[in-house]
């Protein structure tokens, strides 16, 4: 555990996620901007004859603009968050190189790095959880008639498949790791023990999610991935394991598999049964690989009480 002092710690942590918001609102006036000159045909019947004189008139006529710019922001919903998260990824690099250059001038200990045929592991339990999940939604709207969830994700799985490939399985986990687990997480890591700095970052990962549903999901997602990355000790190991999640959830959808066993209450919860099982007998199998997540040694071998509890998993 680093324990060299931090000029600002607040900006130390919160930076780069308010780096990411201000990239987002920019990205978001520029997209919209260029729906509009893209769109502008469309905007102009609607306000064409409208009686400048009359303050009703120019109301309605803004409030039609409003819900066409609405129409198209849902239209293009996938397009503009890879463009976000392309732009994310982008400004979210420059501070994770910062931070793995600094970790070589300090020369910090590396932790070992898993072989690439442990990665079956993750595979394996991205595809499970994801299934898992993704059932147990079903059936929380079944029994709750919220329905919050399904509406949320038709808005990006109604885009060209490839996009949904690209987007959501490719360059959306690339953005939220960097952020969450390469820059926050690590941040945090090298000054506190493992589960603050992965419940810290897994709570400010829930909330980039729209409904109760996803927050859940990301929230014991974001702490899963955060004990991957320090038990592969490689930033590719949550990488990985987001990809193949989200790559189940689009495949899933616009295969029908999904909407085949909502069909049935029956098969949702023999499904999730199932999947939690595999998911399980993955994460143990993950818990005993002997790499990555060990115990680090305190600086001051005479104060034990400042060495962390890493295998609180176990």
């Amino acid at each position: 555990m680093n324990n060299k002092p931090i000029k600002n710690p607040f900006w130390y942590v919160f930076g780069p996620l308010f780096v990411y918001w201000i990239v987002g609102i920019c990205v978001s006036i520029g997209t919209a901007c260029v729906l509009v000159i893209g769109n502008v045909d469309e905007f102009a019947k609607v306000i064409s004859g409208i009686d400048t004189g009359s303050a009703d008139a120019m109301t309605m006529a803004m409030q039609q603009c409003s819900l066409l710019a609405m129409k198209l922001e849902l239209k293009y919903a996938l397009e503009i968050q890879c463009v976000k998260a392309i732009c994310s990824i982008f400004a979210c690099s420059v501070f994770y190189f910062k931070d793995r250059k600094r970790e070589k001038e300090e020369n910090a200990q590396m932790p070992e790095k898993a072989t690439w045929s442990k990665y079956i592991f993750l595979l394996v339990f991205a595809v499970a959880y994801n299934i898992g999940v993704s059932c147990l939604s079903y059936m929380v709207q079944l029994v709750s008639g919220n329905s919050s969830f399904q509406n949320t994700s038709a808005i990006f799985y109604n885009s060209k498949f490839w996009l949904q490939i690209v987007g959501l399985s490719i360059l959306v986990p690339i953005m939220e790791e960097l952020l969450f687990r390469g820059i926050i997480y690590k941040r945090m890591r090298t000054k506190t023990p493992f589960l603050r700095a992965a419940m810290f970052s897994a709570i400010l990962f829930s909330f980039m999610h729209s409904n109760a549903i996803q927050m859940v999901n990301a929230l014991v997602l974001g702490l899963v991935l955060a004990y991957v990355y320090d038990k592969y000790g490689s930033f590719k190991a949550p990488v990985f394991t987001h990809m193949i999640a989200n790559l189940t959830a689009v495949i899933g959808t616009n295969t029908g598999i999904f909407n085949g066993f909502a069909k049935s209450p029956e098969i949702l919860g023999v499904t999730v049964v199932i999947c939690t099982f595999v998911a399980a007998v993955m994460f143990t199998m993950i818990q005993r690989m002997d790499t990555g997540l060990k115990p680090e040694q305190p600086s001051d071998k005479s104060d034990d009480s400042q060495k962390p509890n890493l295998d609180m998993f176990r």
